[in-house]
């Protein structure tokens, strides 16, 4: 079967196309951008931008590569605690992502502030993303507590002891684990910490945790006017962006 030949130049325009696609949003923002702010960068001199050019990414980590097969109550709780200290995740959700240049390249910027979840499922995914030079871990970031109880004769899927145990959480039943409340205002106060740093100095941060605790801090952010887009999803591994709204 004879290989398919691209025609002369191809690789040379793709390779113009997404490098002048990478570079687009930041000058078209402080173009057309109404929402100017000054700021400086790398050296001490300071410049004009937009609003228009920042964004934070809420980045979810990949899956961990444990047993979500059907079990007990007692082995849903080693399991449980091999899901919070298990570094082993599916990278080839990851590497999908990143071979996409034009969803990861904005993501690949210098200059980018990165913070992760110390959890290690989280910070694994960090790492496989940024160089881990670059990385400040928070334990602010970490996923909201879950603690599974005995339930006797009872037999299901890892999943849905985790989606049982989440809902009774949300319920007020804790089991134990930090309430509904101070895991919320823990969110909370991460989420303005990011809009503060987004619209008065301009920071572009890429963070990188939980389901749970990063839907808290989308909602918040959302509710404080920024616009909400999914770059990319596969399995948990999961890609978010939001912008400052145009009023």
């Amino acid at each position: 079967m004879a290989r398919a030949s691209w025609p002369p130049g191809f690789k040379r325009f793709t390779i113009l196309a997404t490098t002048f696609g990478d570079g687009l949003p930041e000058p078209v923002g402080i173009r057309f951008g109404k929402h100017q702010y000054m700021t400086k960068v790398f050296v001490d001199k300071t410049f004009k931008k937009t609003l228009e050019g920042t964004v934070i990414y809420l980045i979810r980590h990949a899956t961990p590569l444990i047993d979500y097969g059907r079990c007990g109550a007692v082995s849903a709780k080693v399991l449980l605690d091999e899901y919070n200290q298990t570094s082993s995740i599916d990278e080839a959700e990851i590497a999908d992502f990143l071979s996409r240049a034009q969803l990861s390249g904005p993501l690949m910027m210098p200059g980018l502030n990165i913070i992760s979840s110390p959890i290690n499922r989280a910070y694994a995914t960090a790492c496989r993303l940024f160089d881990a030079g670059r990385i400040r871990q928070d334990h602010r970031l970490k996923e909201f507590d879950l603690r599974l109880g005995r339930v006797p004769l009872l037999k299901m899927g890892l999943r849905q002891w985790f989606a049982l145990h989440r809902v009774l959480w949300l319920m007020g039943i804790s089991l134990g684990a930090a309430s509904r409340r101070s895991e919320h205002l823990r969110a909370v106060e991460v989420a303005d910490e990011l809009y503060t740093a987004c619209t008065t100095t301009g920071e572009t941060t890429v963070v990188v945790s939980h389901g749970m605790f990063l839907r808290t801090v989308r909602k918040t952010l959302q509710r404080q006017g920024m616009q909400f887009r999914t770059v990319y999803r596969s399995g948990c591994f999961t890609v978010e962006a939001l912008a400052p709204g145009k009023e």
